[in-house]
C-alpha cells in the first residue's frame, strides 16, 4: 500500500514542480546511461541484437534537447547482475532531468521531496533502521568523497590511472590482498569496491556524498576547478544508496572521448560499461543547455523505510530460486 502510495506521490509531486512524464524504450540498441551489466536479447523482425534499459538517462536528456525542459518517468529498468538481498535484477526507478538546474538545485529539490513523501505517506520523518532511528528532519551531513578517499588511502588516487599500480599501494596500505582485489578490472571499479566497503556501510544518518571522482561517472559535468572530479551527489542513510544525481555533461566532444574509454575499459574485461550511443551524441551535438538529473530507486527505499531483510518483499512477483 506505501509503495502505491509512494508512486502516486512522486508523479503528483514533480507534475506539480513542471515536470511532464514521458515514456522512454526498454527495448534499445545500446547499453547507455549507467554502469551495469545488461540483459541482451534479439529482435526478431529488424535481425538485430538488443538490450534490455540499464537507465532511462540518455533518452530522457535527448527529450531535453528536443525542447522539454523538465522531463520525469517511472518505470523498470533491468540489470544482469548477482542476486543478492538488496539487488533486484528488474527493478523501478524514477527519474528526472531539468534544464538549467546544477547539482546543488537537486540537492535541495530531493530534500524537500523526501520530507513531504515521508510526512505524506508515512506520517514520521523518522525511520527506524537495523536498530537505529534515523530522522530524515535533522540536517544531513555532507562528506567529500575524494577527501575522504584520500585520508582513506594516504595518496592521491586521482593520478594513479594504472590498475596495477593501484592495487600495489592499496595492498602495501594494508586494505586489501591481490586476491580480494581480483575481481576489479579497472581504476574505476577498484576506487567504487574501497568506495562501498570503507566509507558508504559506515554512514547512519542521511549525508550527502559529493566531488566523485571522474572516472566513475562518465556522463557527470567535470568541475571547473579539477577536471579529475565531478559535480555529483548521492543521498546514502544506514550504509545504503538512496539517490544518485548530478549535474550533466552536455558538451559532445568530451562525451564522445568518455565513451570510447568505457570500450578500452570493455576490452579489459569490465562488464558494467557504456556503448557509444550515437543517437545520444547527435541529440548534444544539436545542443543541451545546462541539466542537472537524479535517479530514485523505489524498491530500495521501501526496503529501507520498512527495514526490510530483503529487497524482494517490496515486490509483488519476485524471480526467486
Amino acid at each position: 500500500m506505501t509503495r502505491s502510495k509512494i508512486i502516486s506521490f512522486l508523479r503528483r509531486y514533480l507534475e506539480d514542480n513542471g515536470f511532464i512524464e514521458v515514456e522512454t524504450p526498454i527495448l534499445q540498441t545500446s547499453v547507455s546511461g549507467a554502469s551495469a551489466k545488461p540483459f541482451f536479447t534479439h529482435h526478431n523482425a529488424l535481425d538485430i541484437e538488443c538490450n534490455l534499459r540499464i537507465a532511462k538517462e540518455c533518452w530522457l536528456k535527448q527529450c531535453i534537447s528536443a525542447g522539454f525542459d523538465k522531463v520525469f518517468e517511472v518505470g523498470k529498468d533491468f540489470r544482469n547482475e548477482g542476486m543478492d538481498t538488496v539487488h533486484l535484477q528488474e527493478f523501478t526507478q524514477v527519474e528526472w532531468y531539468a534544464s538549467y538546474w546544477n547539482y546543488e538545485d537537486n540537492i535541495k529539490f530531493f530534500h524537500d521531496l523526501i520530507l513531504k513523501l515521508l510526512n505524506e505517506c508515512l506520517e514520521t520523518t523518522k525511520i527506524n533502521y537495523q536498530g537505529k532511528e534515523i530522522d530524515f528532519a535533522l540536517d544531513w551531513d555532507r562528506i567529500d568523497y575524494v577527501a575522504k578517499m584520500k585520508e582513506l588511502l594516504g595518496f592521491d588516487f586521482l593520478s594513479v590511472n594504472d590498475v596495477d599500480e593501484f592495487k600495489a599501494k592499496v595492498v602495501n596500505k594494508g586494505l586489501y590482498s591481490l586476491k580480494e582485489l581480483e575481481e576489479c578490472k579497472t581504476v574505476r571499479t577498484l576506487i567504487d569496491y574501497i568506495y562501498k566497503r570503507h566509507i558508504r556501510n559506515l554512514i547512519v544518518n542521511p549525508t550527502i556524498i559529493y566531488n566523485y571522482p571522474a572516472v566513475l561517472l562518465p556522463l557527470a559535468r567535470r568541475n571547473d576547478a579539477d577536471s579529475r572530479i565531478v559535480d555529483a551527489f548521492q543521498v546514502v542513510a544506514g550504509g545504503a544508496e538512496l539517490v544518485k544525481a548530478y549535474s550533466e555533461l552536455v558538451d559532445p566532444k568530451i562525451q564522445r572521448q568518455l565513451l570510447v574509454e568505457q570500450l578500452q575499459e570493455k576490452a579489459l574485461g569490465d562488464e558494467e560499461t557504456m556503448d557509444v550511443d550515437e543517437d545520444f551524441l547527435l541529440s548534444m551535438e544539436h545542443g543541451m543547455p545546462p541539466i542537472s538529473g537524479l535517479g530514485f530507486g523505489i524498491d530500495r527505499f521501501l526496503q529501507f523505510i520498512f527495514d526490510l531483510p530483503n529487497i524482494r518483499d517490496t515486490v509483488l512477483f519476485p524471480t526467486m530460486r
